[in-house]
């Protein structure tokens, strides 16, 4: 098979790369025509957060249009062209079908992508001597992103400690991580399963198996690729932190319940309320790492509070030096809070760095109490945040948060029929290729975070890659 170049919008395939055997048929002979790597940009004119760091890039195709007359030459040469300005339009609009260049290599079993920014038709300086053949020789010169994907979506072999084995039917997973028992938040992806040479955005498909219908509010999704993603325990549980007590719970996670710290009277950030230490080979997994951190309360914390995170240099129950401060953030009212991004550890990492203290301290103005369930810590680089703005999410109803067209919706299993009714924060999710990686998962329903939900995680990726 010989290589294979193409227009392609929506339904409409416009071949560049045609070889007839009659002379006198329509057809389109490539002439040259070489894909070319995407320079660094240096003017922050990214399109995506892993392809920022490339400018788009723009090439020219040469080659020779015929026809049988030519009034059908001149109908093929306005084909191309109405294809140019519907990919001018949907690039001004943001509406209709995204236009793309298709290649297949004659060693490829797929057929590539790449989506065209704009595009103009240049005739030859000798177009009008050799119009009376009823060909021209064209330059098609093209500005498309600068990386090339599958046209066709490839289904993500998935598993956990429940799946048993990898599977692209759906591995359940549960609304926290106990790190045993099956109870995992997260599902592994293979290095081997993720090809091509470049990131690649995700699609995830999350189906309510609980059995009940949701009220669900934010869905944080997050994939951890560099920070030793199959061994990194994301979860710290509360109970057995420093400045608390163990209380027994069985809607908390872990074995034993959660952390319960209590004062009398009025406190600020200098009291040190809760702390954990983070050990050096934690340290060493994520070498410097900004994580996102979740915190789920067994109960809600009281009204007003104010919460901070802070590293320290020395671990419990010194916790003196203070090495990076966390935004103070404002308890909402739900189970689960969002506290913000820190650095592990704070600066240059280093593979001797000695063990450290993670302090959560709070500000109040009366007696109280903080019941820590856990700490959930994502790659804040690579951790997505959904909110769900209505609508009830039945039994069977899923979510799907699709990288490759920018888009979250929900599907209604029982009329298969799609809603727009999130919004979502951060970049899209992206798989790494030839890396193992994890996909991590946590969710509220308004106030409330029931660490039983259950739901089947399904996900699918074009591969990517730079030219050839």
């Amino acid at each position: 098979m010989p290589h294979a170049l193409s227009l392609q919008i929506g339904s409409t395939n416009i071949p560049l790369s045609t070889a007839d055997s009659s002379p006198t048929t329509t057809g389109a002979l490539l002439l040259d025509y070489v894909p070319q790597a995407a320079a660094l940009s240096v003017t922050g004119q990214g399109v995506e957060v892993y392809a920022s760091e490339k400018q788009l890039v723009t090439e020219s195709v040469r080659l020779w249009l015929y026809a049988a007359s030519g009034a059908a030459l001149q109908a093929k040469i306005a084909n191309i062209e109405r294809l140019i300005e519907n990919v001018t339009r949907r690039q001004s609009t943001r509406s209709g079908d995204r236009g793309y260049l298709y290649i297949q290599m004659s060693s490829d079993a797929e057929v590539w992508r790449s989506e065209i920014v704009s595009a103009r038709l240049q005739m030859g300086d000798d177009t009008l001597r050799l119009w009376g053949n009823n060909g021209a020789e064209v330059l098609l010169i093209v500005t498309r992103r600068p990386f090339w994907e599958t046209v066709a979506e490839v289904p993500i072999p998935l598993d956990n400690t429940s799946a048993g084995a990898k599977t692209t039917s759906g591995v359940t997973i549960y609304n926290h991580d106990d790190g045993g028992g099956g109870h995992d938040n997260w599902v592994n992806v293979a290095a081997a399963d993720v090809v091509g040479n470049l990131p690649a955005p995700l699609r995830l498909k999350i189906t309510n198996t609980s059995g009940s219908t949701l009220l669900t509010n934010y869905f944080y999704q997050a994939v951890n690729a560099h920070f030793a993603p199959t061994t990194f325990a994301h979860v710290v549980e509360g109970e057995g932190a420093y400045g608390t007590s163990t209380v027994a719970d069985a809607n908390s996670s872990g074995t034993s319940g959660f952390g319960r710290a209590s004062w009398v009277g009025a406190i600020n950030h200098n009291l040190n309320l809760i702390g954990w230490t983070i050990a050096n080979a934690k340290l060493i997994q994520t070498a410097g790492g900004f994580f996102r951190v979740l915190a789920r309360f067994a109960n809600t914390p009281p009204t007003g509070i104010e919460l901070r995170l802070s590293v320290k240099a020395d671990p419990p129950p010194d916790l003196l030096t203070t090495l990076w401060q966390g935004p103070k953030m404002t308890a909402t009212g739900n189970k689960l809070q969002d506290l913000g991004v820190l650095q592990l550890p704070p600066g240059a990492s280093s593979q001797n760095h000695g063990d450290i203290g993670l302090l959560l301290t709070a500000e109040y103005g009366g007696t109280g109490q903080l019941d820590v369930d856990f700490l959930h810590f994502t790659p804040a680089d690579s951790t997505r945040t959904i909110k769900q703005a209505g609508f009830e999410l039945l039994a069977g109803d899923a979510v799907i948060n699709d990288g490759s067209e920018k888009r979250v919706y929900m599907l209604k299993s029982a009329t298969s029929t799609e809603f727009n009714v999130f919004d979502s924060y951060d970049s899209v999710l992206y798989v790494w290729p030839n890396q193992d990686q994890r996909i991590i998962l946590l969710h509220d329903e308004g106030a409330a975070m029931v660490i039983a939900r259950t739901w089947s995680v399904q996900a699918w990726y074009r591969p990517r890659r730079n030219t050839l």
